[in-house]
């Protein structure tokens, strides 16, 4: 059966991959339970079918790789390269599961290169988009790391390089421990969660800026700072050339564009009310 599931895959990127139409991929969000509170979006996943079965995909463009996963159960030993992106495979122990479907991979930055992708966390959709009204928007031009956007954010007249990851969503901007003590309003007590991370436990510190940071032209407030224990993140920031990730959280209720065709970030405009 999963022969026939890897053939859906390849249909399947073969479908998201092309540059000549416009089209749209629904996602859902998942839940989970943290230090005894529940999270309702703590990852996006896009569903597909195949056999009278339905399986997800998680988007996140904190991956600069999309891939599909194995484990000790389910070995697949294929690999699937289309259009010059090639699924890599990871290997856990760590069986994901939503609604009770199997994860079977991620759909990374690859994905996204070289396409203008519209998000739209009220509805629910990833819009795949020839052209769009730059009007409607406040745009921000990004850079890239290893095919990741990279947003600027702006803290004490100086600009830090964070990249965007649809990975973290219940968390506004990763950083490291160093930059978390300097930003931090130390008027607010910090909180520690143990989050799983693959089947793997780590510890993560929350608290909030100290002075009012804004993206986009004073369009979206950031108010949570969020910093791991594991060092491992550090050495990931550093090797990208980063401060760190902003994640889904500060744009729940809102549109937002990847133009990777002509490296800009946009945020949708509200229309004024009369």
């Amino acid at each position: 059966m999963f022969k026939w599931t890897l053939l859906f895959i390849v249909l399947f990127y073969k479908l998201i991959t092309s540059y000549s139409q416009q089209f749209s991929l629904p996602f859902i969000w998942a839940g989970d339970s943290i230090n005894g509170n529940y999270f309702e979006k703590t990852a996006m996943f896009i569903p597909i079918q195949s056999d009278n079965e339905t399986y997800y995909f998680q988007f996140d463009t904190g991956a600069n790789k999309s891939s599909l996963y194995k484990d000790t159960n389910r070995l697949l030993n294929v690999s699937i390269e289309i259009n010059g992106i090639e699924f890599i495979q990871s290997t856990s122990n760590y069986i994901y599961t939503v609604n009770g479907h199997d994860v079977i991979g991620t759909l990374g930055a690859d994905y996204i290169q070289n396409k203008i992708i519209e998000i739209d966390y009220i509805n629910q959709r990833i819009n795949i988009l020839e052209a769009y009204d730059t009007s409607n928007y406040v745009l921000q031009p990004i850079s890239l790391s290893y095919g990741r956007p990279v947003l600027e954010l702006s803290i004490k007249h100086r600009n830090y390089p964070f990249i965007f990851d649809t990975g973290s969503s219940i968390f506004e901007v990763w950083t490291t421990k160093r930059l978390w003590k300097k930003w931090r309003n130390k008027t607010f007590p910090s909180n520690e969660y143990s989050i799983s991370s693959w089947g793997k436990m780590n510890y993560t510190y929350q608290s909030r800026f100290r002075d009012s940071i804004y993206l986009m032209d004073k369009t979206i407030l950031m108010d949570e700072l969020w910093y791991n224990s594991n060092k491992q993140f550090n050495k990931i920031m550093k090797q990208a050339g980063v401060s760190g990730f902003i994640g889904n959280k500060p744009f729940y209720n809102r549109v937002i564009i990847i133009d990777l065709r002509n490296n800009l970030f946009g945020v949708k405009k509200i229309p004024k009310t009369p």
